[in-house]
């Protein structure tokens, strides 16, 4: 009895299968369609019997594609409009023909011209003719096709025009279409533009469009053609996120963050940069690092802050968050020390144009911690110090003018050594103060040995 029923399952599974494919084809199968379906899921059963059960709904069966072809091509040149367009298909696609961009074209455009709405789109996809698409859309919209009417909308830049495409497909209750009419009116910028739009996202909202929701938000939290309401603006945000926009998620952090119109709430903060930052959001990425590193709305943890950091640096280019990493990885704090990988994040930092990230990379070329094998790379450290010093960093330009002074990495010369040294000490280094401390005579101080 259980072999009885199994079989039956799987009879059921591969039907299922075999009526999907034949409805994709339009109403045929092939042997291999069917010796495929049975053997992934017909085990044990009979093949006469499902075959026989699909012919007596209508299905037909070929020997293999091009056979198919021959009797699709027969039925299209006999005016069958939906064969016209599925040897179009066929001619695309290389389906028991040889591929044939000019024959594909050429059955879509009858079957468009019969009437077929799905033939209609498919030549406004295939062709890059704006004059040709429109033509065709327009006689695909006569049918009320939702989708059509929004390429309609979207194929002019004429914004009543478009209006007008997006009112119709509006009216048939389509979300996005009332959506794209907010937008329209959005860039208008008048406070009477502000006004329709806001009916128009209010409406989409009412059919829980996550985006019109964010627009919502948006209109409350700038003040735009209504009075400014971060409350309310909050609350939008909200029902957008849970409705699936993933932009309302890092700017309900911000706000919450910054406490921008609310209370500042640290923990509602870290909630809502979570899940932006997991669905791939670098600003929420740093930020929720940083929330980590400083314990602020969430449990201090310095591995959680490298790892998030890791994860925006890539995308966000930013020198400071690569410092940061830096940092951390010489310091060994959330990570193994590991000064080599030090080493590449100041690199990072310094590629950027960052005067302290070619700095610190000048350091660790100085000190022998770029590679492991500790050698000192100093005439690499005289040039990322050179780049940092033209831009004013103190640090940078006294640590060159010791490498002038003492000849490492660059030919020795008093001169230039003083003058990065008298720049450095200009500058406020440190570093220069403590060397020139109770000095008398600049110049001797330098060449002294």
């Amino acid at each position: 009895m259980a072999n009885y029923g199994e079989k039956y399952m799987h009879g059921i599974s591969a039907v299922r299968e075999l009526l999907s494919e034949a409805v994709s084809k339009g109403g045929y199968l092939t042997q291999r369609d069917i010796s495929s379906a049975l053997s992934e899921n017909g085990s044990g059963v009979n093949p006469d019997s499902i075959i026989w059960m699909l012919l007596d709904i209508g299905i037909m069966i070929f020997s293999d594609d091009a056979d198919a072809a021959g009797y699709v091509i027969d039925s299209a040149r006999q005016g069958d409009i939906y064969a016209m367009r599925r040897i179009g298909d066929m001619y695309r696609d290389g389906t028991g023909v040889k591929k044939d961009e000019s024959e594909y074209l050429k059955w879509y455009r009858s079957a468009a011209e019969h009437g077929d709405t799905e033939a209609q789109k498919r030549l406004v996809y295939e062709t890059a003719d704006g004059d040709e698409d429109c033509k065709w859309l327009r006689m695909a919209a006569e049918h009320g096709d939702i989708e059509v009417l929004k390429m309609l909308g979207c194929h002019t830049d004429d914004g009543d025009e478009a209006i007008r495409w997006y009112r119709i497909a509006a009216a048939r209750g389509d979300a996005e279409s009332m959506r794209r009419i907010g937008e329209i009116y959005m860039t208008g910028y008048t406070p009477e533009d502000y006004q329709e739009a806001l009916e128009w996202f209010l409406k989409a909202a009412e059919r829980r469009d996550g985006t019109s929701e964010w627009h919502l938000g948006e209109i409350y939290r700038r003040g735009l053609g209504v009075a400014k309401d971060c409350g309310e603006a909050v609350k939008w945000y909200q029902k957008a996120a849970e409705h699936g926009d993933e932009d309302s998620l890092p700017v309900l952090g911000d706000m919450y963050y910054s406490g921008e119109g609310i209370r500042r709430d640290f923990t509602f903060a870290a909630y809502w940069y979570r899940r932006a930052a997991e669905n791939g959001d670098t600003h929420s990425q740093k930020r929720l690092g940083d929330m980590y590193y400083a314990g602020r709305g969430v449990m201090q943890s310095y591995a959680e802050a490298v790892r998030w950091w890791d994860k925006a640096a890539g995308e966000l280019e930013d020198p400071e968050l690569y410092l940061k990493l830096g940092d951390m990885y010489f310091r060994g704090i959330g990570v193994k020390k590991n000064r080599t990988e030090a080493s590449y994040r100041y690199q990072e930092a310094a590629l950027l144009d960052s005067a302290e990230g070619q700095y610190r990379l000048g350091n660790m070329y100085r000190n022998g911690y770029f590679k492991e094998d500790g050698e000192h790379w100093y005439s690499d450290a005289a040039e990322q110090y050179e780049k940092a010093a033209e831009q004013g960093h103190a640090e940078a330009q006294y640590s060159l003018g010791m490498l002038y002074r003492s000849g490492l990495g660059v030919r020795k010369d008093y001169e230039w050594a003083q003058l990065w040294l008298e720049r450095a000490l200009d500058n406020g280094s440190w570093h220069a103060r403590k060397f020139f401390k109770g000095c008398r005579n600049i110049t001797d101080k330098i060449m002294e040995v």
